[in-house]
């Protein structure tokens, strides 16, 4: 057990020593009320307590990426649910254990989630609990496939600038490292964007491709029912999506 008291030593020895002295002397020679002074006795000295705040040491946790803010931007288009990650399994579960390692790995820095699909959306606002960013993480659910209008790997990128804007103007002092996880489906016909406009934001990251180049199975959900009937044969739309490297600082 430690102490960490809230004062000094010496001034909470002149504040309560005295209180303590008169109590004491208060109980021996008045026995008539001795127990009602034996209680106020017992509340200063659990106040004294309360200032010296004892606590018993915990297991010592790095916190050296407290000054660390991290983006992660997240493809939740329907082709991630693909099933060519790491054999049969749907590139979403790379997605999401790829996340919680790199959270796992940086302990101490806050973390914010920006997802997209035929839009972009700030679904973790920064903060350091990593269970609440799991949590979001493992429910992510891309839209079905017949709502589906194309994609591009630049969607996220207007309300990502303006994120990483915001948070370097309101703690200029914090780094920012941003992570884009996808497979890198482009499906729309207009040339995306480059990402170079958030260079300037940013001191590191990592583009996280998934997939394969020749595509994979996927189950087709029909109505408000998962059939978990498996396409081979759509449209290259939803069933392949050739990996395209995502343009982050390309000029």
């Amino acid at each position: 057990m430690i102490l960490q008291p809230l004062l000094s030593w010496w001034i909470l020895a002149i504040i309560f020593l005295p209180i303590v002295i008169f109590c004491v002397w208060l109980i021996v020679i008045n026995k008539t009320a001795r127990k009602s002074w034996m209680r106020r006795l017992a509340i200063i000295v659990l106040i004294l307590l309360a200032f010296l705040r004892p606590s018993i040491p915990g297991v010592s946790k790095h916190t050296g990426n407290a000054s660390l803010d991290v983006f992660f931007i997240i493809d939740a288009t329907y082709s991630v649910k693909a099933m060519d990650y790491d054999g049969n399994k749907e590139r979403l579960e790379g997605i999401r254990k790829d996340v919680k390692d790199i959270a796992a790995k940086l302990v101490g820095a806050r973390f914010s989630v920006v997802i997209f699909d035929t839009s972009a959306y700030v679904a973790l606002p920064l903060t350091s609990d990593t269970s609440t960013l799991a949590s979001i993480v493992d429910t992510i659910q891309p839209q079905y496939e017949f709502y589906g209008k194309g994609s591009s790997i630049d969607m996220p990128l207007e309300i990502t600038e303006k994120e990483l804007s915001r948070v370097s103007k309101v703690s200029p002092g914090r780094g920012l490292v941003l992570f884009y996880l996808g497979d890198g489906e482009q499906t729309e016909e207009e040339k995306p964007k480059s990402f170079s406009p958030i260079k300037k934001y940013i001191k590191g990251g990592a583009v996280l491709g998934y997939g394969t180049s020749s595509g994979g199975k996927m189950h087709v959900l029909l109505g408000l029912q998962n059939t978990n009937g498996i396409v081979k044969n759509l449209s290259r739309i939803l069933v392949r999506a050739i990996i395209q490297r995502p343009m982050l600082c390309r000029k």
